[in-house]
């Protein structure tokens, strides 16, 4: 989803990109292949990135790397990208301060006119908390806020894997096929259950003071 949907919303060959967290520097690394350019990468680890060329085939000739915050990163450019792409939540947290609605604004600011937003996140299909929360957090900057994740029924206990889109205007399909690594269907969740989850968790906006993301999730750090 975090290649495939930014992609479909450029329509276009090239664009400009910034990645929040590397990791096995996958997107940077699809797109490059697709003589995508203009790609930007802030990992604070030199380590995942060496792991990424050694183990992952990641050319580090196809992207600027910048081994430091995300967000200080962000904060220091002066440079608008039309897609930035928030890839640094795992199965059980994500920097706190990369979710919050100071944090938004602020990649609202870096964005193109027509740029778009796109950030992983992880949940319990039994809870939804730390969705909830992040979902009303982007509506607070952005006009729009979409929900992608796999088009199948869930399964009681599954952690899902979403795609959050947030930008100034609706994606123009709410259906895609893409490889993952089989050709597989994802869609747009339709806005009135998500403003149905919203209502029952009665979600907070996160913000800079106040962000309890590892409670959202369900994850205490005493017992890991």
């Amino acid at each position: 989803m975090l290649d495939a949907l930014p992609r479909m919303r450029m329509d276009r060959p090239n664009f400009t990109s910034f990645h929040i967290g590397g990791g096995t520097y996958s997107v940077p690394r699809a797109w490059a292949d697709r003589g995508i350019t203009d790609i930007t990468i802030a990992e604070i680890d030199p380590v995942v990135t060496e792991i990424a060329v050694d183990q992952f085939w990641f050319d580090p000739e196809t992207a600027t790397i910048m081994h430091g915050d995300a967000r200080v990163a962000l904060s220091r450019s002066t440079q608008k990208y039309d897609v930035i792409v928030g890839d640094a939540f795992t199965d059980i947290a994500a920097p706190e301060h990369l979710v919050t609605r100071e944090f938004f604004q602020l990649v609202s600011r870096r964005l193109s006119p027509d740029g778009v937003f796109a950030m992983n996140l992880i949940d319990n299909l039994d809870r939804l908390d730390a969705l909830a929360a992040v979902v009303l957090t982007l509506r607070d900057v952005f006009p729009s806020v979409e929900v992608w994740t796999d088009a199948r029924a869930p399964q009681q206990g599954e952690r899902r894997v979403f795609v959050l889109l947030a930008s100034g205007s609706d994606s123009p399909i709410s259906k895609i096929d893409a490889m993952a690594p089989d050709v597989t269907r994802f869609q747009a969740l339709d806005n009135a259950f998500i403003n149905r989850i919203l209502q029952q968790k009665n979600a907070q906006v996160l913000t800079d003071d106040h962000a309890p993301l590892a409670y959202l999730i369900g994850f205490d750090p005493a017992l890991d």
